[in-house]
Parts: C-alpha cells; sequence; structure tokens
C-alpha cells in the first residue's frame, strides 16, 4: 500500500483506502476557507446588482421560448424561417425596447414541445417560472449529493448543506440561471441516477435500479454532446448482471421519447433535429465563451486545424477512458464504491475539457465530482490542490459572467476549471496504484 494511504472503515463495516493528508497548516486552511467566503459574497452581490442589466439575460431561454412558441402556432421546431420570424418578434428581457435575433436551435424536438405551456404566459413571466425550476433542480441536486458523504465526518458533515447549498448560487450556477440554459436539469437527472446506481449490488432486486438509473439517464438528450459520452463510460463499468436493466431503461426510454416524438411533431422530425446539430457543428468558431481547450486553439488554428486537433483530443480522451475502465474492471469496483464516483469524476471533467462545445453555464456540471474532490468525509479539503480547484470553481466563471477580460471571442476562462478538478483528483496516482493494493 502506498504511504500517502490510509484505511477508513466504511458505514457498511467494510474498509477502503483514502488519501491519508498531512494536515500541517490548519490556520492557513482557515484562512482560505474564509477568502473563499468572502469571494462568495462579493460575487453574489455584484451578480445580483448587474445581471437584471444585461442585454443577455435570458438569451438561451428566448430561444427556446421562441422555440416552443413555434411549435404552438403548428410548425416544425427546426423550421427556420418561422423560428426566426417568431424570435426577432421578442423583445429582450432587460430591454423590452430591443428584439431577438434568430439563433441555431439543436436540443431535441419533444423538449421544445414539453415547454410549450410556458409559452402561454409572458416571456418575461415565463423566465422567472424557469429561473425557479432551474434553482429548484440545483438545489435538489446538491442535497441529494449531501447523501453521498459520510455522517460519521462529524461537525463538517452537517455544514454540507451550507457548504453545498452555496453551490446554488455559485458563478457557474448564476451563469445558468442568467442564460436559461439546461445544465442544472442535466446536473439533477445525472444525480438521481448515479444515486439509484449505489444501491445496485447493495439491496435486493437491485436490477430495479439499475433500470431506473438508465432510464433516468436520457436526460443527456438535452444536450447529448455533454455527458453522453459518460453515459457510455458508465454502462461498462457495471457489474454485467446489472448492465442489460441498465441497457433497457436508457434504450426503453429513448423509445419512448422517439414514439412520442413523432407522434406529436412528425415522422420527419428527428432528420431535421440532425440537421439542426450539423448547423450547430458548422457554427464552431464563432461560438463565444468557449470553456473548453477549443476555445484557446480555435482562434490560432482555424477551422481546418481545429478539426484536426479535436479529433486527436477525442481519442486521447478515449484511451483516458479506456484506462480509467480497465482500472476499475481490474479492481472490480462497483457504483456504491469512493473509488468507482472518483472513475467517473475523472472521466466528467477530462470529457468537459475537450469536448467543443462546453459553455460556462455547463460547469454547474462538475458538482457531480464534489463528493469524490472533497472526500466521502471532508478529509480532502486539506489538500492544497482541492482547494485550488474550488477557488477556480468559485473566480474563473465570475470573470467570464462579468465579461471584458477574454483574450479571444472564443475562450472562456472555465476552462481552467476542468484542468483545476482534474489535477485535484489525482488520476496519475490513481492509474499508477495497484490493482490489487
Amino acid at each position: 500500500m502506498d504511504s500517502g494511504m490510509s484505511v477508513v472503515r466504511r458505514l457498511d463495516g467494510n474498509t477502503t483506502v483514502q488519501p491519508h493528508i498531512d494536515v500541517k497548516a490548519p490556520s492557513l486552511i482557515r484562512l482560505t476557507s474564509l477568502l473563499l467566503i468572502v469571494v462568495f459574497g462579493c460575487t453574489l452581490a455584484l451578480n445580483l446588482f448587474l445581471l437584471p442589466r444585461e442585454p443577455a439575460l435570458g438569451l438561451d431561454f428566448l430561444l427556446f421560448y421562441g422555440t416552443a412558441l413555434t411549435v404552438r402556432r403548428g410548425y416544425s421546431p427546426y423550421d427556420a424561417p418561422h423560428r426566426g420570424q417568431v424570435l426577432r418578434s421578442l423583445p429582450l428581457l432587460s430591454r423590452p425596447h430591443q428584439h431577438m435575433v434568430a439563433g441555431l436551435y439543436g436540443n431535441p424536438p419533444l423538449f421544445a414541445w414539453a415547454l410549450t405551456p410556458l409559452t402561454h404566459l409572458p416571456p418575461i413571466v415565463a423566465y422567472v417560472v424557469w429561473v425557479a425550476i432551474l434553482v429548484t433542480a440545483t438545489l435538489i441536486s446538491v442535497l441529494m449529493l449531501r447523501r453521498m458523504f459520510h455522517p460519521e465526518a462529524g461537525e463538517a458533515y452537517h455544514k454540507l448543506p451550507l457548504y453545498l447549498l452555496l453551490f446554488t448560487l455559485s458563478p457557474a450556477s448564476m451563469y445558468a440561471y442568467f442564460m436559461g440554459q439546461l445544465a442544472p436539469l442535466l446536473l439533477l437527472g445525472a444525480t438521481v441516477s448515479i444515486m439509484a446506481l449505489r444501491r445496485v449490488g447493495r439491496e435486493r432486486h437491485s436490477y430495479r435500479y439499475a433500470a431506473l438509473s438508465g432510464l433516468l439517464l436520457n436526460v443527456v438528450w438535452l444536450k447529448p454532446h455533454l455527458l453522453l459520452p459518460i453515459v457510455l463510460m458508465i454502462g461498462l463499468l457495471l457489474p454485467r448482471r446489472h448492465t442489460v436493466p441498465w441497457i433497457g431503461g436508457f434504450l426503453g426510454g429513448s423509445a419512448l421519447g422517439t414514439i412520442l416524438s413523432i407522434e406529436l411533431l412528425g415522422r420527419t422530425v428527428f432528420l431535421s433535429w440532425a440537421q439542426g446539430l450539423t448547423a450547430f457543428g458548422r457554427s464552431f468558431g464563432v461560438q463565444p465563451g468557449v470553456s473548453s481547450l477549443a476555445g484557446l486553439y480555435q482562434p490560432a488554428l482555424g477551422p481546418t486545424g481545429s478539426t484536426i486537433v479535436s479529433g486527436g483530443l477525442v481519442v486521447l480522451w478515449i484511451v483516458f477512458a479506456s484506462q480509467l475502465v480497465l482500472y476499475a474492471r481490474r479492481r472490480g469496483l462497483m457504483p456504491g464504491e469512493d473509488m468507482w464516483l472518483r472513475v467517473i469524476s475523472l472521466a466528467l471533467a477530462s470529457w468537459l475539457l475537450v469536448v467543443l462545445y462546453t459553455h460556462t453555464p455547463d460547469m454547474p456540471l462538475v458538482a457531480l465530482t464534489l463528493p469524490a474532490l472533497l472526500g466521502r468525509a471532508g478529509e480532502r479539503w486539506a489538500d492544497r490542490r482541492v482547494r485550488v480547484a474550488v477557488a477556480v470553481l468559485l473566480i474563473a466563471p465570475e470573470i467570464d459572467l462579468i465579461g471584458g477580460f477574454a483574450l479571444s471571442a472564443t475562450m472562456a476562462y472555465s476552462v481552467l476549471v476542468p484542468i483545476a478538478f482534474i489535477a485535484a483528483l489525482r488520476p496519475i496516482n490513481l492509474l499508477r496504484r495497484s490493482p490489487t493494493a
């Protein structure tokens, strides 16, 4: 066993190996914590004061609203001429004398249909309702994430609700609310799915939890490029006897969504969706505020060079993810184990770094990694890299939210978030460890 590891007894009576961190400077840790709280308070006050006046307030929501209104009027959500006409008729939320411009829609057809009830409300009222839904989704997610921590952590455990609630108002979450983006809904679906998976192998009829997990993961179709590779990886990490019900749940939910979409919006709607996704692909290079590595290299390499580099990065991620899967399977990791969650967390953070279309409002998804990052008993807060990662999560999205500091139109400082999280999760130490350690 590594000298930097210690054996910790878990709630089920078994033991697990966790990093042993020697806390040499508790005063420095307390000072860092206090500083982060001050930064959080200042950014929250700044955002509440400035954001309602910004012209981009609810811009993505207005695109969803206009697309749903197009569906309500009897047209396809991907009917660009009619959708553009509807969008141009909508006033901006913070500046009613100005109007929305036409935009691309690449989300699934059923999502546009599901939003049609909101179109009976004025846009500003519908936006308030939508933000309330997003905040609620984030709140439920972080409260459920708390259940992944050990109650035996004592005082630190009882403070967790406060710390996790702060994430609901963190700059990354505020950016998602500000734009009306979908990351909180993705976070909720993924969190509940993982919580269901943690019952696999622990309770009777656990195949039902595997099926429920697969069903819930259909939320990834809202923005498939963000989480679909992680969904595939989860399937590879499940015990074989639970893989079939998990796949059944996922494919069953997808089939139901397909049938409903065709019945409600016509047989050609999925071809139109594919064309909408292709249009998004062609928009690479004009997408602002990309919070992955693509935002850094695209201005220098151009479309052709960027396509080659992005393809190479995806290949590297596949190799890295394959190593994580091999590590987990050789150790026989189960979804209820801490190390299994660390493997998923590394895969998610690294994917957000290499995928083409990641933006700052997508950063709330890193909340899924917090139990692995902080440690189930909160013991990893003593690790300097962990404190740096949390600081980056609080600061980088705020810089993007304020705006005006980017070195190019395509870059976002939130690219530092997955980089810091990967460093704090220590992938090299993980993969070097013997499978029998």
